[in-house]
Order: C-alpha cells, then sequence, then structure tokens
C-alpha cells in the first residue's frame, strides 16, 4: 500500500529481502477477495492532502490479484497489480502504472525480468534475487493478515524496491493488541511496527483487524517530504 504512496510523490518505501539460509515465510490462511476502501491523508501543511484508494482481490484457479488504484485531485490515478500464487502468496507479476510511465516485471525463483517505460523510453530490467518475494507490492498489508500474529510475532521478508530496482529487507513485529477507531468502525487490532534494515528512516505502523484480518489503519512519516505524516484508514 505505502508504495503507491510514495510513488505518487516521487518516491517509493523499502520492502524486504531475507537472506537464502533463512526458512520461507509460511501463510496459514488465504487472502479474502473483496473491495476495500481506504481514505489517506498526507499533512505536510494546512489544509491536508487527501486521497482515495482502492483495492480489489481477485481469486483464480492457483493465483491471486491484487490490484490498488490511488486517485489524487493532483496527481490524477496510479495502478499497482500484483499476480500471486494462491497458496504461497509469493509474488508472480507485476504491472504499475502511472500517467505515461509504466514498469511491468516477471518473479521467478531467482530473477526478475521486464521492462521500465520513462518518458518514452523502454528499459529492459533483469535482477538477480536470492528467492522468491512474499506478498510483495499490492498485496503486501494484506499478506501480513494472513501471517500466525500474535503478540512479539516478528518476521522478515525478501521484495524489491520498484523504484531502485533492488532487492532489500524489512523486519515486522507485532508489538501490541489495541483497539482503533476508523471511519468504517471500532476494531481490536494487531498494533504492527514495519522497519527496513536498510533506511532506518524508512518504517510505519499498521494495524490489522484481529478478527477479519484486514488492514484498518496505517501511519508513517515521510522523510523525503520533510517529515510529512501520511494516514491511511478504512472507510
Amino acid at each position: 500500500m505505502r508504495r503507491i504512496y510514495l510513488g505518487l510523490f516521487e518516491a517509493c518505501f523499502l520492502i524486504s529481502l531475507l537472506t537464502a539460509q533463512q526458512p520461507a515465510v509460511a501463510p496459514i490462511a488465504g487472502l479474502r477477495p473483496g473491495v476495500y476502501r481506504y481514505k489517506a491523508s498526507l499533512r505536510m501543511e494546512e489544509p491536508p492532502i487527501d486521497f482515495n484508494i482502492t483495492i480489489v482481490i481477485q481469486e483464480s484457479a492457483g493465483e491471486w490479484t491484487v490490484t490498488e488504484t490511488t486517485k489524487a485531485a493532483l496527481s490524477g490515478e496510479i495502478s499497482d497489480t500484483g499476480v500471486y500464487d494462491k497458496k504461497s502468496l509469493m509474488l508472480i507479476a507485476r504491472a504499475f502504472k502511472r500517467g505515461p510511465a509504466s514498469i511491468d516485471l516477471a518473479f521467478r525463483q531467482n530473477r526478475i525480468e521486464g521492462k521500465a517505460v520513462m518518458d518514452g523510453q523502454a528499459n529492459p530490467i533483469d535482477v538477480k534475487v536470492d528467492g522468491p518475494l512474499f506478498g510483495d507490492g499490492p498485496a503486501f498489508i494484506f499478506s501480513i493478515g494472513v501471517l500466525p500474529l500474535a503478540k512479539g510475532y516478528s518476521d522478515s521478508f525478501r521484495s524489491f524496491d520498484i523504484e531502485k530496482l533492488k532487492p532489500d529487507l524489512t523486519r515486522l513485529k507485532v508489538a501490541d493488541l489495541e483497539n482503533v477507531r476508523v471511519p468504517a468502525g471500532l476494531f481490536e487490532s494487531y498494533r504492527i511496527e514495519i522497519s527496513s534494515t536498510v533506511d532506518a528512516a524508512n518504517n510505519y505502523t499498521v494495524w490489522i483487524a484481529k478478527n477479519s484480518l484486514k488492514p484498518v489503519k496505517m501511519i508513517t512519516v515521510l522523510p523525503e517530504l520533510g517529515g510529512a505524516k501520511l494516514t491511511v484508514e478504512l472507510q
């Protein structure tokens, strides 16, 4: 989810690379098909910048397709679509589009191939990685909800920085269980702290509802935007 917001303002958050010696992440459930709508507010100064996010999760034979669409008055529409293995939630393909710019990627066991189109120029992408990528891209926040969450639970994730075109490492820890109120209602939720092991300033907090396992809130501070605070809430 956060990757789209930072893409909106010419930046991208770092997500995850797990060393090859460590075991793969093991989800204990599948995603839940549906349409999820969020209200986002970026507060740099008054008034805040508001935009809307819609995430659509679709199920097919052997795969999940997750599409995140961000709409903002100043930047137009941004779309990010990921295709995932149904059982493992490992990323198979990804397509990102913002105006005339686009990135299309295919993910294999130890390789990422595709192309990036910027300013009318198409550039090939061919990057080696240490293994498959769990829930990377538009499904990432929802993928957290199908892990064996409990207070004190922690894990690490391989992923791919779509801006820098290289792998990275993010760590996750369930800090507490608390009630969170958002426009959609009051939810007993896991408060989860997520941080990059590469960039100490790149961290954020996500609340996952205990019963429905869906993300209901996210807060992050964006140093690249002068410490602007981004808040995202389920409608």
